[in-house]
């Protein structure tokens, strides 16, 4: 009886002990891509635990049998406590390890089914789960247009000549200071400009760290600093953070302050009245600041794919602003998909980081990062 029992526990344990190695490599090479020392890291992991229970017991070799039985057990049973959510993952990447050096003996799709299998039979403790993985791009149906209700719009009057369009606009500086003026209704620049004077009246003073666009004036090619206005507001209508260009040239001469561009106007609904000489604003109930945001936000990635398909894509974020972000969605795009994460809330100068796990088949080798919303 004792040889049948001997037999048996040697016959279980080179399977256990090899579905443990397989899911420790796994998990390892997720983190650390280099194959020596995620080699020697599994050997440790799996060679001490059995050679101190064994021991434990009077008779080596009935504890080396003992350990190398029970330790594998309890490891990848205990593998969701440290790794919630990751057991499977683990042994699908470990089964693709495996067939590195002898070539892939399973399909992926049967390699990962064998592996939900096997996770499926381990009792699962609880545990927190991790992030979820990166999930396709859905593009969103566009935000309805009008506020309900009435009276949700002003009219402002316009002066100008042409297709010239000046309007009253009120601007508010770091320090509270208030400052009314003109500025050109201009539907072709990106960002709202400001010239260097009524900047430094707001209480800005930009720095040579400071951001910087290229953009195209009337007068040829202009690189600008940039800074994040506090408020401003057309007739009752108050914006908050909006990033100021400093332009000169863009004043006409100083017949106005500057200029007032998409970043802005995107988030009204215009009509333009030319027989009152009015604008018609009426704001748009989505507020999505990511013009506003994008040069204010640094953004790097980095990615690895594994031998089971799948793309781990690191993406960090640095806030450069003076003013805090509650949070931005970044796009990752692959060759033929687009997936999404969402960082934040960041606080002024704070760099953030997230990792996604991109599924298999998706190609994204290589890919490209963007933002695609932001919010102060």
């Amino acid at each position: 009886m004792a040889r049948l029992l001997t037999l048996f526990a040697s016959l279980t344990a080179l399977p256990l002990l090899t579905l443990a190695a397989l899911a420790l490599a796994g998990v390892a090479a997720v983190r650390h891509p280099e194959p020596i020392p995620v080699a020697l890291a599994t050997s440790f992991l799996l060679a001490l635990p059995v050679l101190g229970i064994s021991t434990l017991v009077p008779s080596r070799r009935v504890g080396l049998l003992l350990g190398a039985n029970l330790w594998p057990v309890l490891l990848l049973m205990g593998m969701p406590l440290y790794f919630p959510g990751e057991r499977s993952d683990a042994i699908d990447t470990g089964l693709a390890l495996l067939g590195v050096p002898i070539g892939d003996p399973l399909p992926a799709d049967r390699r990962r089914a064998l592996a939900e299998t096997i996770d499926g039979l381990l009792v699962e403790p609880r545990a927190q789960l991790p992030s979820p993985k990166a999930a396709p791009l859905v593009e969103a149906p566009p935000p309805p247009s009008r506020l309900s209700g009435e009276g949700d719009q002003v009219a402002l009057p316009y002066e100008g000549r042409g297709h010239s369009l000046l309007i009253p606009v009120t601007l508010e500086g770091a320090d509270g200071v208030i400052i009314e003026t003109e500025m050109l209704f201009d539907t072709g620049a990106t960002y709202t400009t400001l010239d260097h004077s009524t900047l430094r009246r707001l209480g800005y003073h930009l720095p040579s760290s400071a951001p910087s666009i290229t953009f195209q004036t009337a007068n040829g090619e202009s690189t600008s600093k940039l800074a994040v206005l506090d408020r401003l507001w057309l007739g009752g209508f108050e914006v908050e953070g909006v990033t100021i260009a400093a332009c000169d040239s863009c004043t006409s001469g100083g017949e106005h302050a500057g200029l007032l561009g998409l970043n802005v106007s995107s988030r009204f609904l215009i009509t333009l009245d030319t027989a009152r000489r009015e604008v018609i604003l009426e704001p748009r109930t989505e507020l999505r600041h990511h013009l506003d945001v994008r040069p204010w936000l640094d953004l790097h990635g980095k990615g690895a794919t594994w031998p089971d398909g799948r793309t781990e894509v690191t993406i960090t974020a640095h806030n450069q602003a003076e003013r805090g972000l509650s949070q931005a969605a970044v796009e990752v795009r692959c060759d033929r998909e687009r997936f999404e994460l969402t960082l934040g809330p960041f606080a002024p100068g704070e760099s953030l980081e997230t990792q996604a796990s991109i599924p298999a088949p998706a190609d994204c080798d290589p890919f490209t990062i963007d933002l695609t919303s932001g919010t102060w």
